[in-house]
């Protein structure tokens, strides 16, 4: 049954025999947790690949890993064939997103379950993304009812009933009235449980959505308190049983529910380290495990584990992190972590990352990029150049910076942007901005742009911040051929907006 993809789509999987050894257990994709023995498997076949010979050969599958308190990333290559498979580690049921170029779907996934697919690819101007998907009965059964139900919870009770609640309400009476919708439709899902004979899965999952959304929602309400004790006194029957809560974690409604109680409740951990006599390694050591162990100290056992996961998995993912501190991660997860799954995602994640570096080092410059700083001119000299230097062409200028991860996302787009066009009278100028030198040049090789590469000062940043009107990252700039600003808030390269603007620019003379 083919289904269009502009619906959300929530799928499950069948339970596949289990491999009683985990040395027997291998993942195409590889990665290989050996000691982790719960997996999913999705497989998958692009029928129509041959169709578009340009079309990206990877996908990816991002995981809800509440674990980590991180979407998890996982790449697979496609086939000649259009062939595909994910075989992963997954120990508690979550929402993932199966994303393919520009669009995505949304399985449902289990521990120990196995998926197939079939799908179609389709191309609007340079975007590519997937059309149609079909999948065998038995999951197409589950996804019907699945959907069905998750509709009716979202769209029919939580969004009917938020929309009918007064801005006026205190947080008290805020409170009082969730608890009591809260009452009725727990009563609701029962009696569609039992009318509908809907499965153990989909019953804990309309149940554990349905509490922690509203739980979730009166922890927001509480922030308009401005007693720390009556605030805490509102929100006095959130007890260990309720926050830490294995059951809820198939719903990613109890993953945002515990973003939201960690930022409202619990301390953000802070250290201080002297640093006289000591070396930098040193100082780096002690911070990284102080601040692990303060990550510790308002949970106990394995939530703790999970919130140390996350710190230290945000710092081995971000954007700057160092060689040298990839090795102390490493180091901090061999003696201070205990968890299996936990302890081999993050030593997974910290040899990617030193992969990274070896890759890094073995790339060069593209010879079409021409990378530029100018140490004396302003930032106005430095636009009236860029304007010099192309006269009577379009320009589409960039504005990025290393620490900025929506920046980096988008060059991808501006590859089969600058591909689609193929026009020697439209120059693609990259500005960076608040940012390392070094760091700047990893990620020009690394994603092999070309173009002019520009690094601005602080000095020259500032000033055209105020000339060019820039107030958030990315930004994008169009002008004409005549050197004339045409928009300062030019459309993103993943857009067909763009492609328009261009065109357009481009017929005038």
């Amino acid at each position: 049954m083919k289904k269009e993809l502009f619906i959300l789509v929530l799928l499950t999987a069948l339970f596949f025999s289990n491999k009683s050894k985990a040395q027997e257990i291998f993942s195409k994709t590889g990665k290989f947790y050996p000691e982790v023995e719960q997996r999913s498997v999705i497989i998958g076949h692009f029928v129509n690949i041959q169709d578009f010979p340009e079309a990206p050969k990877s996908i990816e599958l991002v995981v809800e890993d509440i674990t980590i308190d991180y979407p998890q990333t996982f790449k697979t290559e496609i086939n000649n064939k259009g062939e595909f498979m994910f075989d992963i580690p997954l120990y508690h049921s979550m929402n993932t997103y199966l994303n393919y170029e520009d669009g995505k779907i949304t399985p449902y996934i289990f521990p120990n379950d196995t998926l197939t697919m079939k799908c179609e690819i389709g191309k609007d101007g340079f975007k590519f993304r997937i059309i149609e998907i079909e999948f065998d009965s038995k999951h197409d059964k589950f996804q019907n009812e699945f959907l069905k139900q998750y509709e009716w919870l979202n769209n029919n009770q939580l969004s009917s009933f938020y929309g009918k609640l007064s801005d006026k309400l205190t947080p008290e009476q805020f409170k009082n009235q969730l608890f009591d919708f809260k009452k009725g439709l727990l009563e609701s899902i029962n009696n569609r449980v039992e009318t509908d004979s809907l499965n153990n899965i989909i019953a804990d999952y309309l149940k554990y959505s349905a509490i922690y959304s509203i739980y979730g929602s009166i922890i927001q309400k509480s922030e308009k308190i401005e007693n720390q004790k009556d605030r805490l006194q509102l929100l006095s029957f959130l007890d260990d049983s309720i926050v830490f809560n294995r059951e809820a974690m198939l719903t990613s409604a109890y993953n945002t529910f515990l973003n939201i109680y960690r930022f409202a409740m619990e301390p953000y951990p802070g250290i201080f380290v002297v640093s006289t006599g000591k070396t930098e390694e040193q100082v780096q050591w002690e911070t990284m495990s102080g601040l692990l162990e303060d990550y510790f100290k308002p949970r106990a056992g394995i939530w703790a584990e999970y919130r140390g996961a996350a710190y230290i998995y945000n710092s081995i993912i971000k954007d700057g992190v160092t060689q040298s501190e990839i090795r102390l991660y490493s180091k901090l997860v061999k003696e201070k972590l205990k968890d299996t799954y936990i302890r081999q995602l993050l030593l997974s994640k910290c040899s990617d990352k030193e992969k990274e570096f070896k890759e890094n080092n073995n790339l060069l410059i593209p010879e079409n990029a021409i990378l530029t700083k100018y140490a004396t001119e302003s930032g106005a000299n430095i636009f009236d150049k860029i304007l010099e230097d192309n006269k009577g062409k379009v320009i589409y200028i960039d504005i990025w910076a290393t620490w900025c991860s929506p920046c980096i996302e988008l060059f991808k787009h501006s590859h089969r942007m600058r591909e689609t066009l193929n026009n020697e009278d439209v120059v693609f100028v990259y500005l960076c901005v608040r940012s390392n030198e070094d760091k700047w040049e990893n990620i020009i090789k690394s994603h092999q742009l070309t173009g002019t590469q520009i690094l601005l000062n602080q000095e020259q940043n500032d000033e055209l911040r105020t000339k060019l009107s820039i107030n958030a990252l990315p930004q994008f700039i169009l002008i004409d051929r005549k050197g004339k600003i045409v928009n300062d808030h030019a459309p993103k390269p993943d857009s067909e907006e763009i492609l328009v603007e261009i065109n357009k620019l481009l017929l005038e003379k």
